[in-house]
């Protein structure tokens, strides 16, 4: 079993390895697309390592008052899990400058609109217990845009670090990595298709869909217990 010690050494490691990471060998195109690597080594005064850190601790009483090694195997999942669905939440509502006026836009999705967006970031903000904390209002402002940056950042950095602690847990590394990378591809297509049912008073028109469809695409029910229940 893991043991707190353990655990903050896994978060040692990979806090350091993320901040020392070479950007410049890594394809541009994933720097682009994946703001925490440039977030967390934007951190002279360690104030976003002591964030990540605070939730490491939080997390580790969780996870050390496990029964036994199956157990911490669960819980690892469920908070790989939960930190998954609020960065692919969050993914869809990062703000960019346009280089001809220096407002702020959300990236261009395919039958979605920008209103769609702005109902969907004050929905979040309503009903996501992380979100709702973390200071995100649905403003279209630079400060917003990074709190959005920063709340996602924590959240992946997270995941990867109990992603690192379900390894050393003995659970297949190549075969759980690809596990994950699939909850986060399918969860994100289910956001992507629950944007659009989001109405300006932050409720959910089903009109266009199944409701047993919607409450799936909301609640992501059947890819949870999929997820946290399969045997590594």
């Amino acid at each position: 079993m893991l043991d707190k010690n353990s655990i903050y050494d896994i978060c040692k490691e990979r806090l350091n390895y993320f901040k020392n990471l070479d950007l410049t060998k890594l394809d541009p195109r994933l720097v682009d697309t994946e703001p925490f690597y440039i977030w967390i080594q934007q951190d002279p005064k360690k104030l976003k390592a002591k964030a990540i850190i605070e939730k490491v601790k939080i997390l580790t009483k969780r996870l050390i008052a496990a029964k036994n090694e199956k157990e911490q195997k669960k819980i690892i999942k469920e908070v790989v899990f939960g930190e998954i669905l609020t960065c692919v939440s969050l993914y869809p509502v990062f703000l960019f400058p346009n280089p001809e006026n220096n407002d702020l836009n959300f990236y261009s999705y395919p039958n979605i609109s920008e209103e769609n967006l702005i109902n969907y970031l004050k929905y979040l903000i309503k009903v996501d217990k992380v979100i709702s904390k973390s200071g995100i209002t649905a403003e279209k402002s630079f400060l917003n845009g990074a709190n959005i940056i920063q709340t996602y950042s924590i959240s992946t950095i997270l995941y990867l670090i109990f992603q690192e602690c379900a390894y050393h847990l003995g659970l297949d590394r190549k075969k759980f990595f690809d596990e994950v990378y699939n909850l986060r591809t399918s969860c994100f297509e289910d956001v992507l298709k629950l944007i659009p049912m989001i109405t300006s008073n932050q409720n959910i028109d089903v009109s266009r869909y199944k409701p047993i469809d919607a409450i799936k695409t909301l609640l992501n029910t059947d890819r949870s217990l999929e997820f946290i229940n399969e045997d590594n």
